[in-house]
């Protein structure tokens, strides 16, 4: 279980219906994870996944905020904070997101279909252009990857009319980015944000106006994880079972590239049961081994074996001790301590 009172995570077991006195009203559920946030007047607020729904104390009162989910009890969720925003995994159900108020997915699917470019009236346009659109979500600043590219338009002095301009789906969603490439052009530099509900516009700005390139390869949705951690800004995803580390780019943790990855080669039935950090570096936990991450960005990220024959039984089961560069974790074969990167101390 989860409990942060500061944005630092607090692990515990066998927690049931009350914690702290304060009684979670999951009828018929038990508690799989539980999380502490402070809203922007320093309340603090509740929130408590349950096997098929989430609720959410506030100023006294619970109420449901998710429900549909289908974990089992076994499914525990991963609860980790970044910049004041909680992530809520399980492996099962949909990664979740919630800044206290909403909880959205976490990543945004990008748009299937291309925008469709026409001649608009006399403009400021010449030349040949395309265009892409993305989903945005203001509220989490988070970007989907672009739609297909138009197919090209060749304009003289004229505005252009984007249309065709998808709708999302995804409650979060609120906005769209179009992105146009200048006369001649074939990157695509954005141009003009609209609502989500918005089909067409009509664009006659200077290509003196267009802004920074679209992103192409780190705005897709994160795989459907068991676990997540943050180590400086960016976040790390497991897949259930898996000996497979995803990685987002610092500073955008709702978002990988679809070849952000490093798979650590594991004994056959090994897979990775936690995340921590020490000293700056990612620590990826087996049942029997222990990893370390190095590099800085998805070119020189990599992940070297530190320790064999002794691992972690489970992420829930990683504490790093509070004001030290010292994690305890427990193993197969008991307590251990891992504090200089190199041997764990057994301690009972």
């Amino acid at each position: 279980m989860y409990f942060d009172h500061s944005e630092r995570l607090r692990k515990r077991a066998g927690y049931n219906r009350s914690i702290g006195g304060i009684l979670m009203p999951l009828t018929g559920q038990p508690i799989t994870g539980l999380l502490a946030m402070e809203d922007a007047v320093g309340a603090v607020q509740y929130i408590a996944t349950g096997t098929s729904t989430i609720v959410k104390q506030a100023g006294g009162l619970w109420e449901s905020v998710v429900s549909g989910l289908t974990g089992l009890v076994s499914d525990l969720y991963t609860i980790a904070v970044n910049r004041g925003r909680g992530y809520l995994v399980n492996g099962k159900d949909v990664n979740l997101k919630t800044n206290g108020t909403v909880f959205p997915r976490v990543g945004i699917i990008a748009p299937t279909v291309a925008p469709v470019l026409t001649a608009g009236g006399a403009g400021l346009l010449t030349g040949a252009y395309t265009a892409r659109v993305t989903f945005f979500n203001s509220v989490f600043t988070v970007e989907s990857s672009p739609s297909p590219i138009a197919i090209p338009i060749l304009l003289s002095n004229q505005s252009v009319n984007i249309t065709n301009l998808p709708v999302s789906s995804d409650p979060q969603v609120d906005r769209k980015r179009i992105y146009l490439t200048g006369s001649g052009g074939t990157v695509h530099l954005f141009a003009i944000e609209v609502a989500n509900s918005a089909t067409s516009v009509n664009y006659n700005l200077p290509d003196t106006n267009l802004g920074a390139a679209v992103e192409l390869l780190a705005n897709d949705p994160p795989p459907l994880s068991k676990i997540i951690h943050f180590v400086d800004d960016r976040a790390y995803y497991i897949t259930p079972d898996s000996n497979r580390v995803w990685f987002s780019t610092k500073g955008k943790p709702d978002s990988v590239s679809l070849t952000d990855f490093r798979d650590l080669q594991a004994d056959p039935d090994d897979f990775i049961t936690g995340v921590s950090e020490l000293y700056g570096h990612p620590i990826i936990f087996m049942k029997r081994a222990i990893w370390t991450g190095h590099g800085s960005d998805r070119f020189s990220f990599g992940f070297s074996k530190t320790v064999s024959e002794v691992g972690s039984i489970s992420h829930n089961g990683i504490l790093k001790v509070p004001g030290t560069n010292r994690l305890m974790f427990m193993s197969e074969n008991g307590k251990f301590y891992f504090f200089d990167g190199t041997q764990p101390i057994y301690a009972s």
